[in-house]
């Protein structure tokens, strides 16, 4: 067999899997700053119109990080030190909890109390030990980058955090980011639940972190659940769509007629790169904003 008829059989024969997303609300000092860094971006990409889409992409990143951090969890916004809103920041602050970190924690303890354990998702080093952190009385471990890999013996290693979630009755949650974690690890055999606090325009590492839990040995029964928190109206639906759209042309190659999503047509970006794609999307996004 050639590697990807190898690599469709494998995806043909993998479990079941129930993929959900969740609607999460702004507040409303959230959706006030979502807006005043929408409207100042739409200004500057028009004053940018005549230099070029390509220019246009190279200046977005910034923006690009900020709509993430605001979806996920405002308060990563204090840690940039040229951030422009500081009072409607202020007022997100006063608020306490991002909405997703609430959803998140709240649903770990649901599923503890049924003793089932969960891998909580996020691509901030922030947010996984925030929630760490809110939920050490369910056990919790972490896992990011700046974790050092070692003996399995010592707690506070990598491989000492991962033998601490399998094997320990008491530890009921897993938090980590893909980066870190999202390869080398598995699972399934103990954990069948994710939440997805927030994504990038990374679909490997989307895929990578969800086979974790999501791999062959599973009995016919088991079936993993994987959570997808989404803010409205925000940064996470261009995500959430341009990731449904790449995993759809990954399983498309692979030929694996079991994915029903609906592809989305970029034939006006195909001189594009990927990471390009994914800017100009967001750009139409950005533009298209009241």
């Amino acid at each position: 067999l050639s590697s990807s008829s190898a690599a469709s059989d494998v995806y043909k024969r993998q479990p079941r899997r129930h993929d959900v997303p969740i609607s999460i609300p702004m507040s409303s000092s959230q959706l006030r700053l979502h807006n005043a860094i929408m409207s100042e971006e739409k200004l500057r990409l028009e004053e940018l119109e005549h230099a070029g889409q390509r220019i246009q992409l190279r200046d977005l990143k910034k923006c690009y990080m900020h709509l993430l951090q605001l979806a996920s969890n405002p308060s990563l916004l204090s840690e940039s030190l040229d951030f422009a809103h500081p009072e409607l920041l202020a007022s997100i602050l006063e608020e306490g909890d991002s909405p997703k970190i609430k959803w998140a924690c709240d649903r770990a303890r649901k599923l503890a109390s049924e003793k089932k354990k969960v891998i909580i998702w996020t691509s901030f080093v922030k947010n996984v030990e925030i929630i760490a952190e809110r939920l050490q009385d369910l056990g919790a471990v972490f896992i990011h980058g700046g974790v050092d890999a070692g003996d399995e013996e010592d707690q506070d290693s990598r491989e000492g955090k991962i033998r601490q979630f399998k094997e320990n009755d008491e530890c009921y949650v897993m938090v980590a980011n893909p980066a870190a974690a999202g390869e080398g690890i598995s699972l399934h055999k103990v954990c069948l639940n994710a939440i997805y606090v927030d994504r990038t325009f990374n679909a490997a590492h989307y895929l990578q972190s969800i086979d974790r839990i999501h791999r062959l040995g599973l009995e016919p029964h088991e079936e993993p659940l994987v959570e997808i928190l989404i803010t409205n109206g925000s940064i996470d639906e261009d995500v959430h769509s341009r990731l449904l759209s790449k995993v759809e042309v990954m399983y498309t190659a692979l030929n694996d007629e079991k994915i029903g999503t609906n592809p989305i047509e970029y034939d006006e970006f195909q001189d594009y790169s990927e990471d390009e794609m994914d800017g100009l999307l967001l750009i139409k996004s950005i533009k298209g904003a009241n």
